[in-house]
């Protein structure tokens, strides 16, 4: 062997020796350049019958992957949106009728019945009244009585020839009179009571008051504001839907399986309070595509102010017979959408699906997978069809005990125990 060709030798020699220990970086360029120089069997096959690196690269083994399994069932159908707190009754106290406030019964912001009695104006005067009222009533009464009296006299003189017919008309007559005028007493009696109740200001419902804008001995004309008073157990959540929900909307409500939770925004951890829907309008707001809904809930603990802005979450009933899958097994693809199957043989199908809704955490399936069927949930992205897999399992909780406990670790349930709980 001439200097010439051992010195190629020994240069091949070393890049074969570095790509065994880099796994083959530069096999190709060692194969190439062995060729060249001495032809015969390619590096890659000597390589091979030695057992080196070259080898283990070309037969790599399955991919770890983790999967869950798809299940039957349904999904409600949700709608987010905001909204706010609407009073289900708010009023204005006013006084009915002029006078000075005599007396302010309750305080700010107290709890009231219906019939409570606010405040009341000075009724001196309207009592007076009364008191003249019931005396003239008394008097007429007294008047009535004696006519009805003579009245009957004269008909039984009348009737036995001792009267005559004209002293019975004039009986009869002064009779009607006196009923008359006891009549317009009792008429000019309720009036002044009408009066007197005007004085007094009473809660028209059960509800809780504002701050009282007078105090006794302020003048008052009829319409002046006194105070506030608002229902606030139940209230409305009141809000808005797109336009393209409202046939979705009005079909669940005439269904009644229209429902909503409720939330308060500014709450660190808002408590949910569900109620039915008890309005949905049937016009659309040409401004801004929407339509108002109305859900009365409960406030018992006064959570809810008014005006207060909330977190709605709709329910217009469900979809039934759709395949649950976790939302992370579905992979967006340039045709629609996706699901990496692993079939008995531990390879992969990648199957085009049709997702009917999502939740937070599941994918409702209409087409293209069915329940039993399992599904990539992690490690898709080296995946292509016919990929060889290897079903692993989640990693080890990060609260469990340390490496020094003699208590042994308690790994998370597997991607398919996940799966089937996250299922609604």
């Amino acid at each position: 062997m001439n200097l010439r060709r051992l010195i190629a030798l020994l240069l091949v020699s070393a890049v074969l020796v570095t790509a065994y220990f880099t796994e083959a970086k530069w096999l190709p360029q060692a194969t190439a350049l062995w060729q060249s120089k001495f032809g015969g069997a390619s590096v890659a096959a000597k390589v091979d019958s030695s057992g080196g690196g070259t080898k283990r690269r070309n037969s790599a083994g399955p991919i770890t992957v983790l999967v869950a399994k798809a299940v039957s069932g349904s999904m409600p159908i949700n709608r987010q949106t905001i909204g706010t707190i609407v009073p289900i009754a708010s009023s204005i106290l006013t006084a009915a009728s002029s006078g000075i406030l005599a007396d302010v019964l309750v305080k700010d912001g107290a709890t009231v019945k219906k019939g409570d009695l606010i405040a009341q104006l000075d009724t001196r005067v309207i009592s007076a009244t009364i008191n003249k009222d019931q005396a003239t009533l008394i008097k007429d009464q007294a008047t009535l009585d004696n006519a009805n009296i003579a009245a009957k006299r004269a008909k039984d003189l009348l009737n036995k020839g001792l009267n005559s017919k004209q002293a019975g008309d004039d009986a009869d007559t002064a009779a009607k009179v006196a009923t008359a005028a006891v009549n317009f007493d009792q008429a000019v009696l309720a009036a002044d009571q009408v009066t007197l109740s005007l004085t007094e200001i009473h809660a028209p419902f059960d509800g809780k008051l504002g701050t009282i804008l007078l105090s006794p001995g302020a003048f008052v004309a009829p319409g002046t504001s006194v105070a506030t008073i608002m229902q606030l157990d139940p209230v409305y959540a009141e809000f808005a839907l797109p336009d393209r929900d409202a046939e979705l909307i009005h079909k669940s409500f005439a269904d009644h399986t229209l429902s909503v939770d409720v939330a308060a925004q500014s709450t660190a951890k808002p408590q949910t309070v569900k109620g039915p829907i008890v309005f949905v309008d049937t016009s659309i707001d040409s401004n801004s595509g929407t339509f108002k809904m109305r859900a009365e809930i409960p406030n018992t603990d006064m959570t809810f102010l008014s005006g207060q802005a909330i977190n709605v979450d709709v329910t217009a009933g469900a979809i039934e017979n759709l395949v649950l899958v976790p939302n992370q097994a579905v992979t967006p693809t340039s045709s629609g959408n996706a699901v990496y199957i692993v079939k008995q043989d531990n390879t992969i199908e990648v199957r085009p699906v049709e997702i009917a809704l999502r939740g937070d955490q599941t994918a409702g399936i209409a087409k293209g997978l069915s329940a039993g069927e399992s599904v990539v949930i992690e490690g898709q992205i080296n995946l292509v069809n016919g990929s060889a897999v290897k079903v692993g399992s989640a990693a080890p909780d990060k609260n469990t005990t340390s490496a020094n406990s003699k208590k042994p670790r308690k790994p998370k349930a597997n991607a398919e125990e996940t799966a089937q709980s996250t299922a609604p």
